[in-house]
């Protein structure tokens, strides 16, 4: 969906996903692509009709990572139900600063917990990426569910806080 949220701390900026990131997206997402389920490669036109449908949708914030003036990646909340929320969608430059997709995550986490009133957030992980399974781990999400292929994790609105000052305190934050 078309939104105007800006969140920032320090030199960590997410802002709403533009027309002229698409390019930059499809890329990172197509050199990634075994991490997520649906592994096939994105064309430019496909890239292009996602993002006008995505445009359409009400219930759907994508992000541009930006840390100093440059994009490192991309992610997203979308999904909600009454006070909860799915996240994902979720791809960083393996470049970009060290935690910069724990420092999004978090940051992300925050506004909407307070914006939107939440009171969980649900992702979905491949059973074999064990980075984002240690990710979602350091971050405060807890695993709840799992398929053949998938395990799905959950955080909360305590859990999150509770997270936010552990990595503070150890300086991730």
């Amino acid at each position: 969906m078309k939104h105007d949220y800006y969140i920032e701390q320090s030199e960590l900026v997410l802002k709403p996903l533009e027309f002229i990131d698409l390019e930059y997206l499809r890329t990172l997402r197509n050199k990634n692509r075994m991490f997520f389920v649906n592994k096939q490669k994105i064309s430019k036109k496909n890239q292009e009709k996602w993002f006008k449908y995505y445009l359409t949708k009400e219930d759907d914030f994508m992000f541009s990572v930006v840390v100093g003036k440059i994009t490192v990646g991309f992610l997203g909340l979308y999904n909600f139900t009454n006070d909860s929320a799915e996240f994902g969608r979720i791809v960083i430059d393996e470049t970009a600063p060290r935690y910069t997709a724990a420092r999004a995550i978090c940051l992300l986490l925050d506004f909407f917990f307070e914006k939107r009133r939440l009171s969980a957030v649900v992702c979905s992980v491949l059973k074999d990426n064990s980075r984002a399974k240690s990710l979602y781990e350091l971050i405060g999400f807890k695993k709840y569910d799992e398929s053949e292929s998938l395990i799905y994790y959950k955080t909360t609105k305590n859990s999150n806080i509770k997270t936010t000052k552990k990595l503070r305190s150890i300086g991730i934050l």
